[in-house]
């Protein structure tokens, strides 16, 4: 990015005729992520007691997948019992299952047939308020079945894995990470009391999340009495920089074009001293307005490049990519001209006055009493 901002001057024109097909060329801005939700599965005789949900996506940062655990506290009224656990979503090949502590085999299934409630919500909290579409891939081929005995009493499920989060790219420089549990299959137990949701964020990243949820520092914590809803979705994303690219563009080139009227009042003031003509008084200015405004671009595409830090490449948002440069292209040819207006500006306030003051009329054309050299 910051090779970009660099190159941002002599790229400006060129930018700004290509911006069109550029962006009849952008792809959808969203990309979807793996499902993941509660098992499916049939539990009549047993309860649930607690179930603790942590979502770990601080590798979000490194762009890496995220980490799922789901720990089932389960009470079993009856005799033994073996039970069916259909977990959805392509990390759990990696992933384990434990009952007491020990490992539970595992049989994959290429076409699973999931019960109508397991449906992903279609769209996930926007950062900042409102929502944003959600999208997760076709849930096919990626189904790991878990068969488990429970004697009769209290026993410890545990489910880890790793799911890639979806991504929606939006206009903000940064990219949202998108998770959408499905929590609506929990309901098929005999009994759901208590559910308690932990997200561990990365290092000052903006959240919202569809539920309700308790923020301190990096951590997200909520509990709830029962099933809260069908879904719980949550949005991440890199926070943005204090200042905008535009912004300290801006203000550069407001710094730079007051002290180029200045120069251009000085530089007007000298001509009319020196009893320039209109004609050489053109010629200077149009020699300030070249240098002026090339120098005030200059410095708004430095300012925009030197004193900010590059975004993260690893964050950036696809649409943004495409289109954010455009805006700090626009104030590298305000800048251009900007300072050209200041000199001009400045050279007319300086030149016109000062040639009234000498007698020459400000029009720049001969004046009959004074000697024709001067016209």
């Amino acid at each position: 990015m910051r090779v970009s901002r660099i190159a941002a001057p002599l790229a400006a024109l060129a930018l700004l005729a290509l911006g069109s097909a550029a962006l009849a060329n952008m792809a959808a801005p969203w990309t979807p992520g793996d499902p993941v939700g509660e098992p499916s599965g049939v539990f009549r005789h047993l309860d649930i007691q607690r179930e603790t949900l942590a979502f770990d996506l601080r590798p979000l940062a490194v762009n890496a997948p995220a980490a799922v655990t789901a720990t089932y506290r389960v009470h079993n009224r009856g005799e033994a019992v073996t039970v069916e656990l259909l977990f959805v979503s392509p990390g759990i090949e990696a992933g384990s299952l434990t009952v007491d502590g020990e490992a539970v085999p595992v049989e994959p299934l290429a076409e699973p047939t999931l019960p109508p409630d397991w449906a992903p919500p279609s769209e996930a909290p926007a950062i900042g308020g409102g929502e944003r579409r959600y999208t997760v891939v076709e849930p096919t081929g990626i189904a790991l079945l878990f068969r488990a005995t429970l004697a009769r009493g209290v026993h410890e499920l545990a489910v880890s894995y790793t799911m890639r989060p979806s991504e929606y790219h939006g206009p903000e420089v940064y990219r949202d990470w998108q998770v959408g549990y499905v929590l609506a299959p929990a309901r098929s137990w005999a009994s759901f009391r208590r559910l308690d949701v932990t997200v561990e964020l990365p290092a000052g990243w903006d959240a919202a999340t569809s539920l309700a949820m308790t923020r301190e520092g990096d951590r997200l914590s909520a509990r709830f009495d029962g099933v809260p809803a069908d879904t719980l979705a949550i949005t991440v994303r890199h926070p943005l920089d204090a200042s905008e690219p535009e912004g300290v563009g801006l203000a550069a080139v407001l710094a730079g074009s007051v002290p180029l009227l200045l120069a251009g009042w000085w530089a007007g003031r000298a001509a009319a001293r020196r009893r320039w003509s209109g004609g050489h008084a053109a010629v200077a200015t149009l020699a300030l307005v070249v240098v002026g405004g090339a120098l005030v671009a200059a410095l708004a595409a430095a300012a925009m490049t030197l004193l900010l830090p590059a975004p993260d490449p690893a964050q950036v948002s696809r649409t943004w990519s495409y289109g954010g440069g455009y805006g700090e292209v626009g104030i590298v040819l305000l800048g251009l001209w900007g300072g050209a207006l200041a000199a001009v500006v400045g050279m007319v306030a300086g030149f016109v006055p000062g040639r009234r003051r000498a007698g020459g009329g400000g029009t720049g054309l001969p004046d009959r009493h004074l000697p024709g050299r001067w016209a």
